[in-house]
């Protein structure tokens, strides 16, 4: 032990009164915690509601309600470790699992928005007919007609 350090080596039992204030602190800190994911939880519904949302608006909103889903967690299960009658935790429980549907389902609707996107992002381009993608085989016979060899190296590269 290094000088000026006490060793506590009782148990403290906080008052009654000491009690109900840090269940107080708890139960806020949950409540705020739900009340920012839910704020992300409508944002990011409104990102679905919209006709063409941003793929990557939609990742960072994901990444995002992940972090406060978990601060939320923390911040329920110490909330819910605290409570003493079984009555008390059960109602926490129930509170806390009607939050959690709705989270995941806000969620999955995300995740599948975004899986959305990115098979449009991955679907080929329907070729035109201007750019000599699709021409009659007559015309793919002869070398002189149609595409350059330069814009072959266009296409290669991209």
């Amino acid at each position: 032990m290094a000088s000026g350090e006490i060793k506590d080596s009782r148990q403290r039992k906080p008052t009654e009164k000491g009690r109900e204030y840090k269940k107080d602190l708890l139960d806020s800190k949950q409540r705020a915690c739900s009340s920012k994911l839910r704020k992300e939880l409508d944002k990011i519904k409104e990102l679905l509601d919209r006709d063409q949302p941003l793929w990557v608006s939609l990742q960072l909103a994901r990444d995002n309600i992940d972090k406060i889903k978990e601060e939320f967690n923390d911040a329920h299960h110490e909330f819910h470790e605290f409570l003493n009658s079984e009555e008390e935790r059960e109602s926490s429980y129930r509170w806390f699992d009607l939050q959690d549907r709705v989270f995941m389902e806000m969620r999955t609707k995300l995740v599948d928005k975004i899986y959305s996107e990115e098979k449009e992002i991955e679907k080929p381009k329907p070729k035109s007919v201007l750019s000599g993608e699709t021409r009659s085989r007559s015309s793919k016979k002869s070398n002189t007609s149609g595409v350059s060899a330069w814009s072959c190296r266009i296409k290669a590269v991209a």
